[in-house]
């Protein structure tokens, strides 16, 4: 086996349908050297006794029961107890190719961090789209997901990087605060990461709070910027992007909160405006055509700076997504 362990993290809650699938892609991984860390945060279905049968057949694989804390603890568990050299997270309904922890570490090289594009399909399987990065983007294009990565663990432990109990936007922190810390990143064509929509899992829920959480995000992504501001400037063109995405994503779930179309618009608005003074703040300037984002984000996001150039993003923005009750 090679020496280079790679430890993989799978915080599970109540995805007994997907689970067996998730641990034999994981357990099936050509790349063999692999420390598995189950963590069943207070299934009420019969996940815990899933991950206890597969533990048995595979002395790789170390399980945990708690009671149910939420992702981001969770997860934080699961770094605390790594061992392997690498780190990976993988959702408990997801599931990997049996090549892509190998293809992984061979294009890992001296680098901090791979960030990996990946495929969705649906809870049946059916192929829903693929998300391939393009290598040779000259941006850290990682603010997507934390599961379609590879980490070198030192890095993690190292840094103290760590989970903000909040949701949503757990890991939008925390790959912010990747990227205050580290300019080693590379970027991977790969997409042997299974994204699975799956409505009821741990990390996919209706966010009925998520105008209570807002305020706190953007606050510690401001506080992020602030520290560490040379290396934002850097890529301040992907920051910008990527903070008018984020508040895009908080309007689009926002309507699950709101009491009124009234309130939605002003909550909304409020939203943007947020973005948009951190951007004018920190002097991040106008967000680039990304190619390794969808065609429709781009031309959203890009839509919504033109907006905001000439003034008119306040009455218009509210209409880019319906409000939904």
């Amino acid at each position: 086996m090679n020496s280079d362990v790679v430890s993989i993290i799978v915080p599970i809650y109540n995805v007994s349908l997907y689970l067996e699938r998730c641990i034999l892609s994981i357990i099936n991984q050509t790349y063999q050297s692999l420390d598995i860390i189950l963590i069943d945060d207070g299934s009420t279905d019969n996940s815990g006794q899933i991950c206890d049968n597969f533990a048995t057949r595979d002395s790789r694989i170390k399980v945990w029961h708690q009671s149910n804390k939420g992702l981001s603890k969770t997860r934080n568990f699961g770094i605390e107890r790594a061992f392997g050299k690498f780190l990976v997270f993988v959702d408990g309904d997801d599931y990997l190719t049996e090549n892509h922890i190998e293809n992984a570490i061979k294009q890992m090289y001296d680098n901090d961090i791979l960030c990996t594009g990946y495929t969705k399909v649906d809870s049946n399987g059916n192929l829903l789209n693929v998300r391939k990065l393009k290598c040779d983007i000259n941006s850290k294009h990682i603010l997507h997901s934390v599961c379609c990565k590879l980490y070198k663990t030192e890095f993690i432990k190292t840094n103290q990087l760590s989970f903000y109990q909040i949701n949503p936007g757990e890991d939008i922190l925390f790959l912010f605060r990747c990227l205050a810390v580290t300019n080693k990143f590379a970027i991977s064509d790969l997409t042997g990461y299974y994204y699975v929509t799956n409505p009821n899992s741990i990390s996919h829920t209706i966010y009925n709070n998520i105008d209570q959480q807002i305020e706190i995000i953007f606050s510690q992504i401001n506080h992020i910027i602030t520290d560490y501001p040379l290396n934002f400037q850097k890529e301040k063109e992907q920051i910008s992007f990527s903070l008018i995405k984020i508040a895009l994503f908080f309007i689009r779930h926002l309507s699950f909160s709101c009491n009124s179309k009234a309130d939605y618009k002003h909550k909304s608005r409020q939203i943007l405006s947020t973005a948009f003074e951190i951007i004018q703040l920190h002097h991040l300037g106008k967000p680039n055509y990304f190619l390794a984002e969808k065609f429709s984000t781009n031309i959203v996001v890009l839509f919504c700076w033109l907006l905001f150039k000439i003034g008119l993003y306040t009455p218009l923005v509210p209409y880019i997504f319906r409000y939904r009750k």
